[in-house]
C-alpha cells in the first residue's frame, strides 16, 4: 500500500531482507523517482535516482512516467551477494501482484538489467513463469550475465527497466551486496 510523505513524496514499499528493513521506490512531488534502501534503524544505505519526467534511458521515444514493479535478485537466496566480475548469471525474478501479470505482460525483449538498468545483460526468461514468493501469482524468471550487468564494488542496488507487451514502461529494484570474486 502506497504511503505519502510530508513533502507530497509517494511512498511504494517492497519487502526486503535481513538488516534492510524497506527497499522503497519514491515519487517526488517534483515527478521524478528515487530508489532507497533504508536500514531496520532508519539509515539510507543506497540510494539510485530514476529518470525524470521526459526522461527515456533506453532511447524508446516514451516518455510517460513507469509502472514501478517489484523484484526479486536472486529469489531462492536469503542474501543478495553478487560475486563482482564473474560470469555465472544472476536469476532475477520480476514479481507479479493483484493488478500486474508479470509473466504474460513483460515484453522480455525489453528488459535491461543492472547498476543502471539499462545494461543489456538478460540471457533468457521461462516462458511460463512460476511462483517464487508463495503468492499463488506466476512470477517472471530471468537470467542475466554479471559480467555485463556492470556491477562495481560498493554497489547496493540492482535496477531492472523493461516494457509491458503494450509499450508500457515498467521498474523495478531490489537491495544487492557486491563481493570481491573468491577466484
Amino acid at each position: 500500500m502506497p504511503n505519502i510523505g510530508p513533502d507530497g513524496t509517494l511512498y511504494l514499499v517492497f519487502p526486503a531482507l535481513l538488516a534492510v528493513r524497506e527497499t522503497t521506490v519514491a515519487r517526488s512531488g517534483f515527478g521524478s523517482l528515487v530508489a532507497a534502501a533504508v536500514s531496520s534503524a532508519g539509515t539510507t544505505l543506497a540510494q539510485a535516482p530514476w529518470p525524470k519526467a521526459g526522461a527515456d534511458p533506453q532511447n524508446t521515444g516514451s516518455s510517460a512516467q513507469p509502472l514501478i514493479v517489484g523484484i526479486d535478485v536472486r529469489p531462492h537466496h536469503k542474501l543478495n551477494v553478487i560475486e563482482a566480475g564473474d560470469h555465472e548469471k544472476i536469476e532475477v525474478a520480476i514479481l507479479s501482484s493483484e493488478t500486474f501479470d508479470a509473466a504474460a505482460l513483460v515484453a522480455p525483449s525489453s528488459i535491461r538489467f543492472g547498476r543502471s538498468g539499462v545494461e543489456q545483460s538478460v540471457v533468457r526468461c521461462e516462458p511460463r513463469g512460476h511462483d517464487v514468493n508463495k503468492d499463488k501469482l506466476k512470477d517472471l524468471v530471468c537470467s542475466f550475465r554479471r559480467d555485463l550487468a556492470g556491477f562495481r564494488a560498493g554497489d547496493r542496488m540492482a535496477i531492472l527497466r523493461a516494457k509491458t507487451i503494450t509499450g508500457q514502461d515498467i521498474v523495478g529494484a531490489d537491495v544487492i551486496s557486491i563481493e570481491a570474486s573468491h577466484r
